[in-house]
């Protein structure tokens, strides 16, 4: 399996193809899907990440977590787009609620994690009181 950072390195020289430029989103995802060339997945990358990279930053205040985050729903999206056709029409509204539920998801998980943490500190304070 492929790591965040690897992903970021592999989908930055992608996307640099005129033809590739000129189609619309929706048909770089469809051409994904037939093929499983990834440079259809990097013009993709390429085109939304810095509207997706602001949501994310948006919700997680943080650079590294929206960069990963970002890499994350992009992993995700080529392994589900790869086995399973889906019909997108608007792709950017797609992807803007993937980026959300995604940043909400690790949100949600530093939130189990804090309340583990704290639930054990104040266990330990009343064992030794």
């Amino acid at each position: 399996m492929r790591t965040i950072h690897s992903l970021r390195k592999q989908m930055e020289p992608f996307g640099k193809s005129r033809e590739v430029e000129m189609m619309s989103g929706e048909e770089l995802v469809r051409l994904y899907q037939l093929t499983g060339y990834s440079v259809y997945m990097g013009a993709l990358f390429q085109r939304y990440k810095g509207h997706l990279y602001g949501l994310a930053f948006k919700y997680l205040q943080n650079e590294e977590d929206a960069k990963d985050v970002l890499c994350a729903l992009f992993l995700k999206l080529m392994e589900k787009w790869r086995v399973q056709a889906e019909e997108v029409e608007n792709l950017s509204g797609y992807l803007a609620k993937a980026i959300r539920n995604e940043s909400l998801a690790l949100l949600r998980e530093r939130k189990k994690v804090s309340e583990r943490l704290l639930a054990g500190v104040l266990h330990e304070r009343k064992s030794a009181e």
